[in-house]
């Protein structure tokens, strides 16, 4: 073997050394990005309110399972005629 085909060798393998580094950062950069959005999308406790207690203004009040929601809806049930 030359040594020119021996740097073509090593450039060869140099390229693609980087390319499948650059690819794992890649991978990576993404799966964390994606775990810091599902994160950040259901950030909190479950059995945490998101309004400090202001069920009637909350977006999620029909579904709320909270203890604080369940009894606003009794209320609501109880007061109507």
């Amino acid at each position: 073997m030359t040594d020119s085909q021996r740097d073509n060798s090593t450039v060869r393998r140099s390229r693609r050394e980087l390319l499948r580094a650059a690819g794992r950062v890649g991978a990576f950069g993404a799966l964390g990005a994606l775990g810091g959005a599902l994160l950040a999308r259901g950030g909190g406790r479950a059995d945490a309110c998101a309004r400090d207690g202001l069920c009637g203004a909350c977006p999620a009040f029909d579904n709320c399972g909270l203890p604080e929601a369940r009894r606003a809806r009794q209320n609501m049930k109880d007061r109507a005629p």
